[in-house]
């Protein structure tokens, strides 16, 4: 049964109508409680991850 009161982790966003469609999304909904998460764009394959200082880092 979905729960309706749980906000969603993406929000869709238009900051300048120039640039289209902008998407946020919570980094913690994307790393689900772990460190690192693996993204596949086109033929690559890219590393998101969380540091100890709690910053983002993305490395091909």
């Amino acid at each position: 049964m979905p729960q309706e009161d749980c906000p969603s982790p993406i929000t869709e966003r238009s900051p300048n109508p120039t640039l289209g469609k902008t998407l946020e999304i919570d980094s913690a909904a994307l790393l689900r409680g772990g460190d690192r998460l693996l993204i596949r764009h086109r033929d690559h394959l890219y590393v998101l991850r969380l540091t100890r200082q709690g910053k983002l880092i993305l490395t091909k």
